[in-house]
């Protein structure tokens, strides 16, 4: 009340393997047993179309690109702080599997959307982290609707910007992540 601030409710519910209904009515309880009131309540599925849009934007900018390795071989190359060789594809590649995406034309684990970071950046959050991955699970608010789903990253760095938000409250494994936060905020 203090400085006329508004405190928005936001489920990042992005990951249908992990997002349920009765995790949302859980912490509705909570905050109705602390007699803590929202003054909105957002749920980042419901802003899917806008989050394709702001990636469909960063590839537009070069700083996204489509990449079909595996999860070993990304790992690998994070490792020794390795560019992937997806990384070098035109926009107008990256722009075509990333329609391919958004239409179901690929299986959990064929392709993701990454972030041109900083592969020899110290904090390996920043090694070309994964923007959007495909996950074939049906969402307990979405149902079959979408399956290119965006990862936490992306969506709260999104999401913080539009909604406004100045002050959130995360858990402390997200310290790391604030570079990327703002490196996807430029």
């Amino acid at each position: 009340d203090t400085h006329d601030g508004k405190m928005i409710l936001r489920f990042d519910d992005t990951n249908p393997e992990k997002a349920k209904q009765e995790y949302v009515d859980e912490v509705k309880k909570a905050f109705k047993w602390l007699n803590v009131i929202a003054d909105s309540e957002s749920y980042s599925s419901d802003k899917i179309p806008l989050l394709y849009e702001y990636a469909e934007k960063i590839i537009n900018l070069e700083r996204a690109y489509v990449c079909f390795c595996s999860g070993d071989e990304i790992k690998e190359n994070r490792s020794k702080k390795k560019n992937c060789f997806c990384r070098s594809k035109s926009k107008e590649e990256t722009l075509v599997s990333w329609k391919k995406m958004l239409n179901k034309e690929f299986k959990k684990g064929e392709a993701i959307l990454r972030f041109k970071g900083d592969m020899e950046s110290l904090n390996t959050v920043m090694r070309d982290p994964t923007l959007f991955r495909i996950i074939d699970s049906t969402h307990y608010r979405q149902g079959d609707k979408y399956s290119a789903w965006p990862s936490y990253d992306f969506t709260v760095s999104i999401l913080d910007s539009i909604e406004g938000v100045t002050h959130t409250l995360r858990t402390k494994e997200y310290e790391l992540r604030r570079e990327l936060f703002f490196e996807l905020l430029d």
